[in-house]
């Protein structure tokens, strides 16, 4: 790979369950009643979403935030907590990332298709009204009635940019969204477990990183998901391999919706003037 965002090799995609699993844990999640993350209309302020890439170990501490998956013990590391966590995998792994004392200020979003083992090691903050769902558009969503679907993406940091999208921001600066190993070849800021018999080196414009099938396979999956949010204003923090390789598509939707605000200035100034008040 050199010179941006290219198809080097083809995918199998395996998935951590089977459609009819995925319809189960949404016909489990259905019957805990719990509310739906509301929509919300547009924010002017910025949210920053934490994945788990390695960068984020030396990451600032920032809110409003949204932690997924294990960065959310990164938090509590730090003596501190995110406004939201959320996932999304199927998977029972998922559970592991809820240890003992995890708490968020605001609440846990949580897909509708995730395992059992997650509502049920949340189920003293859904007594509190910190527990929703969200919703993703696979297999699972046969399960659900006249819901809002988020985009069935490769990770769960893309599913949550469409999940932030949802509830009004367009404004996401993320932190440990890598690709890459760190220099020091750490794979994540937080252990997990992590298959290393995929690894694969990768030219960026003469710039070496060191990177598996799967993070490679997210990569195509983010340059295509993002054309899809025009008017998101998308930071990709750290010096990794999707920060690195996104660049382009990312300061073309920035300029896009900077002429956008402009116009929308330049319109709202306009007004002013015809009704006979000066623009402030």
């Amino acid at each position: 790979m050199s010179g941006g965002v290219a198809v080097i090799r083809d995918y199998q995609v395996i998935v951590p369950c089977t459609d009819d699993q995925l319809r189960a844990n949404v016909i489990y999640s259905n019957g805990l009643h719990l509310p739906d993350v509301e929509g919300h209309p547009v924010r002017e302020e910025p949210i920053y979403l934490y994945a788990n890439g390695p960068s984020a170990a030396d990451a600032p501490i920032l809110w409003p935030s949204m932690a997924l998956n294990g960065a959310l013990q990164m938090f509590m590391r730090r003596g501190s907590m995110p406004n939201y966590w959320a996932a999304c995998d199927p998977g029972e792994v998922v559970g592991n990332f809820l240890r003992s004392g995890a708490h968020v200020l605001d609440g846990f979003l949580v897909a509708s298709k995730c395992a059992p083992i997650v509502f049920d090691r949340l189920r003293w903050h859904a007594q509190q009204g910190r527990v929703k769902r969200w919703h993703i558009d696979d297999a699972g969503a046969d399960a659900l009635d006249d819901k809002t679907l988020m985009p069935s993406a490769i990770s769960v940091t893309i599913s949550a940019i469409f999940l932030l999208y949802h509830m009004g921001y367009r404004k996401v600066v993320t932190y440990g969204w890598d690709g890459s190993y760190s220099a020091d070849g750490r794979d994540h800021a937080i252990g997990q477990g992590h298959d290393t018999t995929h690894d694969v080196d990768v030219d960026l414009g003469g710039k070496m990183f060191r990177s598996t099938d799967t993070w490679l396979a997210e990569l195509e999956d983010a340059a295509e998901m993002l054309n899809r949010l025009p008017d998101v204003q998308l930071t990709i923090q750290g010096e990794g391999l999707f920060a690195t390789a996104l660049k382009p598509i990312l300061d073309h939707m920035n300029q896009t919706q900077r002429r956008s605000n402009d116009a929308s200035s330049e319109e709202r100034a306009a007004r002013a003037v015809r009704a006979g008040h000066s623009p402030r």
